[in-house]
Parts: C-alpha cells; structure tokens; sequence
C-alpha cells in the first residue's frame, strides 16, 4: 500500500476541515507530510529574527486513523 501513495503527491486534500497539499511521503519514516495552502509562518535566523514566510508542515504517521482516511479520499478522487 505504501509504495503506490507516491502517485498522489502534489494532490490537494482536506484535513482538518482545511485544503492541504500532500508534499511528501516519507516511507522509511512512515509519514505523511502535509503543506496547508492557506497557512504561512515566519521562518526565523539563528538570531530569532523573522525575515521570511515559510509554510508550515504537518508530519502524520501512516499508521494513524486520520491518515488512513486521507489515503481514502485520494484514492477515490
């Protein structure tokens, strides 16, 4: 099952009752990682200081019930 979640990369799906884009999958990590579209934080420098906006990610294990689900909406999109 795990080899074949690769093709949905770049897919929008809703997570959270927000659109998030599946970045990456991570298969020897068994992760999931989510990019919301909406969202942006600021990325600090070594310093603290905040010179750009970066998006946030979402790392979910593929083992947990809300991954599982989000496997189930791509597959049937």
């Amino acid at each position: 099952m795990s080899a074949g979640l690769t093709s949905y990369l770049g897919r929008t799906v809703e997570f959270r009752g927000a659109p998030h884009l599946l970045k990456d999958v991570l298969l020897d990590q068994q992760l999931l990682i989510l990019e919301p579209l909406a969202q942006q934080s600021v990325q600090t420098n070594a310093y603290g200081e905040g010179h750009r906006r970066v998006p946030s990610v979402i790392e979910l294990p593929l083992a947990s019930e809300e991954a599982r689900l989000l496997i189930q909406e791509l597959a049937s999109q």
